[in-house]
């Protein structure tokens, strides 16, 4: 299945819009299981996420918050 670039969000995207380190994001999205995809060579592939799939794993995170509370 090919993806558009609309549907991909970049690893540098999200650890700005989280205000968090790009490597506290990836842990994060790997721990979860959230596959990643790798554009361009590999030393210096740009990191892609689905964004789907982390609309979910956010949407997941809320969830489990609300349970807690």
């Amino acid at each position: 299945m090919r993806y558009s670039v609309t549907d991909m969000v970049t690893l540098k995207e999200l650890a700005d819009n989280w205000r968090m380190d790009r490597k506290t994001v990836r842990r994060l999205l790997d721990q979860a299981g959230i596959r990643c995809y790798l554009f361009g060579p590999s030393r210096n592939a740009s990191v892609r996420y689905r964004r789907n799939d982390v609309e979910g794993f956010l949407q997941a995170c809320a969830n489990r918050q609300k349970r807690v509370e």
